[in-house]
């Protein structure tokens, strides 16, 4: 029982908060214009399932399009730590936990795309709810 306790303790300190409204309607818009452009646009379906289809074109050119709109990737294709750690801190309490992502997700990759797809799958896989809603 004292296991059961220390675990639900650990796992509601590292909780997701949710995503502010502002963030969300930022995020909608950013995928809004994204689908605006021929060479950003996705079918929505892809977009649902994107961890399936992370090495489909325009999956990746849309999503790297959320990312540097969103300001974590920059145009020069890198990682914006401190951008990406506000952004992360909005759905994560534990400052430490915050840390922890920036340092597994925040890897600058051979391109601007690498870069991206890394960045949104490390945030799937790291339990960080800050996604775009397709």
């Amino acid at each position: 029982m004292k296991t059961f306790v220390v675990a639900v303790v650990l796992v509601a300190a590292v909780a997701a908060t949710s995503l502010p409204d502002a963030e969300k309607a930022l995020l909608k818009k950013l995928h809004e214009t994204c689908q605006s452009k021929p060479e950003t646009h996705a079918d929505d379906a892809l977009l649902k399932k994107f961890s399936d289809n992370l090495h489909d074109d325009k999956v990746m050119h849309h999503m790297t399009c959320i990312a540097k709109g969103a300001g974590m990737v920059t145009e020069g294709g890198t990682i914006d730590k401190t951008v990406m750690k506000k952004k992360v801190g909005m759905v994560m309490e534990d400052q430490h936990a915050v840390d922890e992502v920036v340092m597994k997700c925040g890897v600058d990759k051979e391109n601007d795309k690498e870069t991206a797809m890394h960045m949104w799958m490390c945030f799937k896989e790291n339990h960080v709810h800050y996604m775009p809603e397709f």
